[in-house]
């Protein structure tokens, strides 16, 4: 399986949350399995691997999430940017 089927596979959608017309993307199930949560971090730090990165950009709750993940595995820092 493709790693975007994969991301898209452990993606929940909850229908018309936190208002109608609105789907929210829970990515809970994605950062609960070890595996793709993993393999989900190395395909989005494989672009910037062999670059000097200053840091990593976080927006808001669940980029803080990923953003930590990659700045840990690019072995630099963190900014953390608020809505």
């Amino acid at each position: 399986m493709s790693i975007e089927k994969l991301v898209k596979s452990r993606i929940r959608e909850i229908v018309d949350w936190p208002k109608i017309g609105v789907n929210f993307k829970d990515i809970t199930p994605l950062l609960e399995d070890k595996e793709v949560f993993s393999k989900t971090i190395d395909e989005l730090v494989k672009p910037y691997l062999n670059q000097k990165i200053d840091k990593v950009v976080g927006i808001d709750a669940r980029g803080f999430l990923l953003a930590s993940a990659m700045a840990y595995k690019l072995k630099t820092g963190i900014v953390i940017i608020r809505k």
